[in-house]
């Protein structure tokens, strides 16, 4: 579109190395507004039942029509704009009014690949199974297709525009009228379109020969590569009759569609559920473990806190071990004294006894003394002690 003239704006979406590192070239404000409209309406990019705009409610929808509406006029000011984004291809009954409103010149390109590559494509990328795979590429494609009916449009088909994107860049130049810069148109056959990037390649043939390709989606994207490839009255033919018979495979599909979808949600729901029980059963073990951690730490703790209580009461009792040995020797020691005292009691006793026994003698003898100095023979006899004195002297 870019060797047509057209601007994709300054707000893509940034590219993703191993998905698509040339880039989505989606812009992400109508992006955004896709995404919430897709959910109003109950559904996602990857949901099987088609949105119900009906489900919203008349205000809310009106605020997203305002708002689509100033988004493009915003982005158109510039020129040509080019807006990418699959989830167009669903949303086109919401859109097209939208368009209608804006008075632009409107141009519709659509871009189709095999749908094995895209099945094994969403597969690596969002591991999906490839019998739903084919069931969202019928999904994309048939409203993509019924809804641009009587319109200027161009179908491009992916492997075609790989293999000889020159032509296919004329091509798409002569359907659209929009002249072709044929120096950008060098450099993107050159430059932008890498064949290693290109991880799968399929014939419309392996699409019929594949056991999970729905019949009529084999049918259908035989049709179209034919039709964009040679776009007769006849091929169109074939393929409108291709896109009743995938309508009709679709209306008879829609309630067991939304039943799966139904299921799904539920399972993401429940894994959802899951993880937040998982999440917190993490952080409570994780709780747990700080706490037992906290556990061990304080035990450990009280461990040297006891160690330290024991060996104070190995102190103490050393202490008071030598505390009794000398109350013991205290005791020891006051028997001892006790029995000291008694013998000196004793040996106090006997000397009292003797005391007296001599004080008896003492009087006994003063009583003698008294008698022998009053009697009349001390009294004769007492010039002969005088001369005694005397000479003893």
């Amino acid at each position: 579109m870019e060797t047509l003239g057209a601007r994709f704006g300054d707000n893509l979406m940034p590219a993703a190395e191993g998905n698509n590192p040339k880039g989505f070239f989606e812009d992400m404000d109508v992006a955004s507004l896709n995404i919430e409209l897709m959910r109003a309406a109950g559904v996602e990019w990857n949901a099987l039942p088609e949105p119900v705009l009906d489900a919203i409610d008349p205000a809310e929808l009106q605020v997203f029509r305002e708002r689509a509406l100033a988004l493009l006029r915003e982005k158109c000011q510039s020129g040509i704009f080019a807006l990418k984004d699959p989830r167009i291809a669903r949303l086109l009954p919401f859109w097209q009014p939208v368009f209608d409103q804006l008075g632009a010149r409107l141009l519709y390109v659509v871009a189709f690949r095999h749908p094995v590559s895209v099945a094994r494509s969403l597969e690596a990328r969002d591991s999906l199974p490839l019998s739903k795979s084919f069931l969202l590429w019928l999904a994309h494609v048939v409203p993509a297709l019924r809804h641009t009916e009587q319109r200027t449009r161009a179908l491009v088909n992916y492997d075609a525009m790989m293999e000889a994107p020159l032509r296919e860049l004329e091509r798409l130049s002569a359907q659209l009228d929009l002249p072709l810069d044929a120096e950008k148109g060098e450099v993107f056959a050159r430059d932008f379109l890498e064949q290693g990037l290109r991880h799968t390649h399929f014939s419309g043939a392996q699409a019929a020969g594949h056991d999970e390709v729905p019949v009529v989606l084999s049918s259908l994207f035989s049709a179209l590569e034919t039709y964009a490839a040679t776009p007769t009255q006849s091929h169109e033919s074939a393929l409108n009759a291709a896109l009743t018979s995938v309508e009709a495979f679709l209306s008879e599909s829609a309630p067991l569609m939304a039943y799966d979808w139904h299921l799904e949600q539920t399972l993401l729901q429940t894994r959802t559920h899951f993880a937040k029980v998982e999440q917190e059963a993490g952080a409570h073990s994780a709780a747990l473990e700080r706490a037992l951690a906290g556990a061990d730490a304080c035990i450990e703790s009280l461990k040297q806190a006891v160690a330290q209580a024991n060996a104070c009461i190995e102190a103490l009792q050393q202490e008071r071990r030598a505390a009794q040995s000398r109350n013991e020797a205290f005791e020891r020691q006051v028997r001892e004294q006790a029995e000291s005292r008694c013998e000196l009691q004793s040996r106090f006793d006997a000397l009292e006894a003797t005391a007296r026994d001599q004080q008896h003698e003492i009087e006994r003898l003063t009583s003698m003394l008294n008698e022998i100095l009053t009697s009349s023979s001390w009294r004769v006899t007492a010039p002969l002690r005088a001369v005694r004195k005397h000479f003893a002297h």
